[in-house]
């Protein structure tokens, strides 16, 4: 019947989603720690991961520059991150975006693994390679 409760309710629902998808929207989010905010349109991550990087960026941020033979500000400019952004990701007051993590994975040839804590090398074959 038109102009039910029940269509009301649906069609008043966020970004249109029905009663059911809201259902298996949350879930999906309990099932593989998908981030509802991120299904209905924002910027968030996709994943809400537990990682804790801020050994790894610690750790990186000392050993990279003997590593790589330059100054680190000049590896977070080629990597297109700000000195700030990097301090708030390995002091964990921010989490860091995928295009920060994946540039700095192209960029410096780091190991993607080791980044997220598995022990791995902390370079790429690639860069073992050169």
């Amino acid at each position: 019947m038109a102009g039910s409760e029940g269509d009301y309710c649906e069609s008043h629902a966020p970004n249109g989603l029905t009663h059911s998808n809201m259902k298996r929207l949350a879930r999906l989010q309990s099932e593989f720690k998908l981030n509802s905010n991120w299904v209905l349109g924002s910027n968030e991550p996709m994943f809400l991961l537990e990682v804790d990087f801020n050994p790894r960026f610690k750790e990186f941020r000392e050993k990279a520059p003997g590593i790589l033979g330059i100054p680190f500000d000049e590896i977070l400019k080629k990597c297109g991150i700000s000195g700030k952004n990097y301090r708030a990701y390995e002091q964990g007051l921010k989490y860091p975006p995928v295009e920060h993590l994946f540039s700095l994975c192209r960029e410096c040839h780091l190991n993607i693994n080791w980044l997220y804590g598995l022990k791995t090398s902390m370079l790429s074959i690639k860069a073992v390679d050169r």
